[in-house]
């Protein structure tokens, strides 16, 4: 798993002169070959993410092959698998606590978990947009509406791109496509997703 997920993170892209170890296939959306190859590895994590129960790394490999199937920005795209690899270690940490092994020894300490908050523009007035929709949320985990599903994404959408918080934007993405697919349980994890998201904001 631990593998998988890295070696999608942390490889460079065949071809790729780039000196940055993290650099991926983000850095040559024109190549089609290249493209194909990074939407199928993170679509190859997302059903082992699946398997092994580990729902928060899945929905994170799902924002991120909607991600590079939308194309977009390789920076927002970057930060996306910034927040995979970080999942990626809390979920290979908790196999190794489950073995008697410990904890990785070289994980960072004091934050390394929390989100990258440099390119929010506004983090409070995010964080009071997201909060006033969780009551929403909460209803449509209930009556699982899909018109009012994607109405829900729509705004958050728009929330994403009015404080310019990327993952916002990718789950924004993730509720559209579950939903226009008829995906209820793609749209119920993506919402336990976003209460995760807001409370990180929250914290952070």
């Amino acid at each position: 798993m631990r593998s998988v997920a890295l070696g999608m993170a942390g490889r460079p892209c065949r071809g790729s002169r780039s000196p940055n170890p993290a650099a991926t296939c983000a850095v040559v959306p024109h190549n089609p070959a290249v493209v194909e190859m990074a939407e199928r590895t993170a679509h190859s994590l997302k059903g082992i993410a699946g398997t092994i129960g580990a729902g928060q790394l899945e929905n994170l490999a799902q924002m991120l092959e909607v991600a590079i199937r939308d194309a977009l920005p390789p920076t927002e795209i970057e930060a996306i698998l910034t927040t995979a690899r970080r999942e990626t270690e809390q979920v290979a940490d908790a196999v190794r606590l489950a073995l008697g092994l410990g904890g990785s020894s070289d994980r960072p300490t004091g934050g390394a978990d929390t989100l990258d908050l440099s390119e929010i523009s506004n983090l409070p007035g995010l964080v009071e947009g997201m909060a006033a929709e969780q009551a929403h949320i909460e209803e449509l985990l209930v009556t699982l509406a899909i018109d009012e599903v994607e109405e829900l994404a729509g705004r958050i959408g728009n929330l994403s791109r009015e404080h310019d918080c990327t993952p916002l934007r990718a789950w924004s993405d993730s509720v559209s496509e579950a939903a226009a697919a008829f995906d209820i349980d793609g749209v119920k994890q993506q919402f336990e997703t976003y209460v995760n998201l807001l409370q990180q904001l929250r914290q952070s």
